[in-house]
């Protein structure tokens, strides 16, 4: 009886372990699977930060100080799980009150993005801070799911209000194509608990799929998949929230942006569109100063 027992004893160890294995197993591929879509989608991810030459660096300076703004690297460190999101601020020596929080588009780094937030901090008059997402560019930790980018960009504004003790209502928050997505997102989260800034989004989809379509035919069958994975990306019920409480500023391109997709933007009823028809440089330094002006009549409101 004893023998029973024993071979009982030791079947049942055997099971458990075996299970246990099998759970540890399918974690770990579920875990492996949900970051390489990650890196799929975001492809910043796995990009060091590329080094700023000397003459780069001395052209950046030259222009900051042409242009009265002073330019420091920083570092926002996430209360959730200690990871360091690199990144940088350009402030005005004068005005110190408004701000654009910028989200990178998937394939960039704000290093890649310098020089024209450079121009565009000078031409709006506003303090502009851009950080790269987990894993990208300096930044630590890995970045799994939409969830985790939006909790990151709701501590870099809270961050940017504790730090400058300045309003909600003094903050844009911005960003093209998936950093666009990420910002709407960010605006929605924040405006859920009182915090009314601003958004401005250029070029953006209205959701994930409609956005992975734009990039290829399988679109909604890769859609399909990434959105079980915790990619959806649905901007849509965040700008409806925003609008009448805060600013909203959409920016569309005639070669990217399809007509259902323009249409849908203009159902959200938001505060302007700025519609890019061509690509040639008169229509692109046209809708730039759009820009600039609907950026500087949002923050004089």
């Amino acid at each position: 009886m004893q023998g029973v027992w024993l071979i009982y004893g030791v079947a049942c160890s055997t099971l458990h372990f075996i299970v246990a294995c099998v759970i540890d197993c399918a974690s770990w591929v579920a875990d492996w699977t949900r970051y390489r879509i990650a890196r799929f989608v975001v492809t910043s991810i796995g990009r060091t930060a590329p080094e700023i030459a000397a003459s780069e660096n001395e052209d950046v300076l030259r222009d900051c100080k042409l242009y009265q703004l002073h330019f420091e690297r920083c570092t926002q460190r996430t209360q959730r799980d200690e990871v360091e999101l690199a990144g940088f601020t350009l402030t005005h020596y004068r005005n110190k009150t408004n701000w654009i929080v910028l989200f990178p588009s998937h394939d960039k780094l704000w290093q890649d993005e310098l020089q024209q937030l450079i121009a565009l901090a000078y031409e709006t008059k506003t303090n502009v801070c851009c950080f790269n997402y987990r894993g990208a560019g300096g930044s630590s930790g890995e970045l799994h799911s939409e969830i985790e980018a939006i909790r990151d960009g709701r501590e870099i504004v809270e961050g940017l209000i504790t730090k400058t003790k300045i309003a909600a209502k003094n903050i844009m928050v911005a960003g093209r194509e998936f950093g666009g997505q990420v910002a709407a997102l960010t605006c929605g989260a924040l405006h859920t608990i009182g915090k009314k800034v601003h958004l401005m989004c250029e070029d953006t989809a209205p959701s994930f799929t409609q956005w992975t379509q734009r990039a290829n035919w399988y679109g909604r069958i890769s859609a399909a998949l990434f959105s079980y994975f915790g990619w959806q990306l649905n901007i849509q019920p965040a700008i409806r929230q925003m609008v009448g409480d805060a600013k909203v500023l959409l920016l569309t391109r005639q070669t990217t942006a399809t007509q259902g997709e323009i249409a849908q933007l203009k159902q959200l009823r938001p505060t302007g569109i700025i519609h890019q028809h061509r690509e040639d440089n008169d229509d692109r330094q046209a809708a730039w100063v759009k820009t600039v002006n609907n950026i500087k009549e949002i923050f004089q409101n």
